[in-house]
C-alpha cells in the first residue's frame, strides 16, 4: 500500500484551485504515479489543479510511503470505584517498594520525594503536588491524575497502565524508557517533557502542549494526537506508523521521511517538510 497524505487542512490554496474537504493523496511507494481522490471519486489527471500535480512530482521524487491506519485502538479507562477509595496516604509519604491501593489523594504535597519501585493501583489523585519527585520504576495502574503538578518529576522506566492525566502541569516531566498502555493525556502542559525510548500502546494525547518535548526513539505507533502542539519537538528515530498529525502543530519539529512512514500529515505540513528538504514547490502552476 502507499502512504496517505491528507489535504484540506488550514492552508489556503491559490485562488480557484481549492481542493475541497476530504481529499487525500495516494502515492504508491517508489513510483511516480499518484491519484487524487475526493468524495470517493477518482479525478483524472487533466482535472487536477496544477499545484497538486507539482506537489505530486516533488513527493514522487522523495519516494514517500504512508499507510492510513485501518483499525482504531480502543483505550481502556481506569477501573476506579470512588465509593471504595480510602482518603489519605499511609505515613504521609511514598516509600520505596511499597504498594498503595484504593486511595483518594487530594490537595497533598508529595513534591521532591524519592522512592524506587513503588506502585499505585486504583488511586485517584486530585490537585496533588508531585513536582520534582524521583520515582524510578514506578508502577501506576487504574489511576486518574486530575489537575496535578508533575513539573520536572523523574519517573524513569515507569509502567503506566489504564491511567488518565487530566489538566496536569508536566513541564520537564521525565519518563525515559517508560511503558504506557491505555493512557490518556488531556489538556496537559507537557512542554520540555522527555519520553526518550518510551513505548506507547493505546495512548491518546488531546489538546496537549508537547512543544520542545524529547521523544527520540520512542515507539508512538498508532498513538492518537488530537490538536496538540509539537513545535520544535524531537521526533528523530520515532516509530510513527498510524499516527495522524493533521490537527497538530509540527513547526520546527525534528522529524524525517523515514520516521513519517505510515503517518498522516496535512497539506501545510507536507509543504513544510518538502521545503525543509530543499525542494521548491511552484504553487503558481507553470503549464
Amino acid at each position: 500500500m502507499g502512504l496517505v497524505l491528507v489535504l484540506g487542512g488550514p492552508v489556503e490554496p491559490p485562488t480557484g484551485q481549492a481542493p475541497g474537504p476530504h481529499i487525500r493523496y495516494y502515492l504508491p511507494p517508489r513510483q511516480g504515479a499518484l491519484s487524487l481522490r475526493t468524495n470517493e471519486r477518482l479525478l483524472p489527471l487533466s482535472q487536477k489543479p496544477t499545484y497538486v500535480r507539482t506537489l505530486a512530482v516533488a513527493l514522487s521524487r522523495l519516494e514517500v510511503e504512508c499507510i492510513m491506519p485501518k483499525d482504531i485502538q480502543i483505550i481502556q479507562p481506569p477501573k476506579l470505584k470512588k465509593n471504595k477509595l480510602i482518603e489519605g496516604l499511609p505515613g504521609g509519604y511514598v516509600a520505596a517498594k511499597e504498594q498503595y491501593r484504593s486511595l483518594l489523594l487530594s490537595a497533598m504535597d508529595l513534591s521532591n520525594q524519592i522512592a524506587a519501585h513503588a506502585s499505585f493501583e486504583e488511586v485517584l489523585f486530585s490537585q496533588v503536588n508531585m513536582s520534582g519527585t524521583q520515582w524510578e520504576a514506578l508502577r501506576l495502574e487504574d489511576a486518574r491524575l486530575s489537575q496535578c503538578d508533575l513539573m520536572t518529576a523523574k519517573w524513569y522506566e515507569a509502567g503506566v497502565y489504564r491511567t488518565e492525566f487530566i489538566g496536569c502541569r508536566m513541564t520537564g516531566f521525565l519518563a525515559a524508557e517508560a511503558r504506557f498502555q491505555d493512557v490518556l493525556f488531556k489538556d496537559c502542559q507537557l512542554n520540555l517533557a522527555q519520553f526518550r525510548f518510551a513505548t506507547c500502546k493505546a495512548v491518546r494525547f488531546e489538546h496537549c502542549d508537547l512543544s520542545e518535548a524529547d521523544l527520540q526513539q520512542a515507539d508512538l505507533s498508532h498513538v492518537v494526537l488530537s490538536d496538540c502542539n509539537l513545535r520544535n519537538a524531537e521526533l528523530s528515530g520515532c516509530k510513527l506508523g498510524g499516527v495522524d498529525f493533521s490537527t497538530c502543530n509540527l513547526d520546527g519539529a525534528r522529524v524525517g521521511i523515514n520516521e513519517l512512514r505510515g503517518a498522516t500529515i496535512n497539506l501545510q505540513q507536507v509543504v513544510s517538510l518538502v521545503e525543509a528538504l530543499g525542494i521548491t514547490i511552484d504553487f503558481q502552476g507553470k503549464e
